[in-house]
């Protein structure tokens, strides 16, 4: 009985195409969600428009592209604010791999503990900015 309901509401729900345009699927190496494709390359995520046949933008992080094409299919307008985490993203992530170079590389001392201390704050930066990409892809 409640198996047959929920089967029901899963055909309903996979009938309508204004929510199958809006269920992300991976074929490939992208994900397609709508009209728009995410692709990874070298250099992060790529974002482009099926209908157009052209690159809207680059992220660095997957959150940051999901997070954009959620706004983009509904409307919303906050891509500046995906466009500023991603960045942050970016720039703790990378001054994360300094930092552990620099901890792997120096000798004990003042120089290895600052960059203790500077590494575990870049990674709260990142973990900050993705989880708050995360909540832009979940909000509803």
């Amino acid at each position: 009985m409640l198996y047959n309901k929920a089967l029901e509401q899963l055909e309903d729900l996979l009938s309508d195409p204004y929510y199958m345009g809006k269920i992300p699927y991976k074929k490939g190496n992208s994900i397609r969600i709508g009209e728009y494709i995410i692709r990874k390359n070298s250099t992060g995520y790529l974002v482009y428009n099926c209908q157009t046949n052209k690159k809207i933008t680059q992220f660095w992080c997957k959150p940051a592209a999901l997070a954009y094409v959620k706004g983009k299919i509904e409307h919303r307008d906050y891509p500046e604010d995906v466009t500023q985490l991603d960045k942050k993203v970016e720039k703790n992530e990378i001054d994360s791999m300094f930092y552990k170079n620099t901890i792997n590389k120096a000798p004990e001392g003042p120089r290895k503990e600052s960059a203790i201390v500077r590494l575990e704050i870049a990674e709260s930066n990142m973990y900050n900015a993705k989880h708050r990409l995360i909540g832009l892809i979940f909000d509803k």
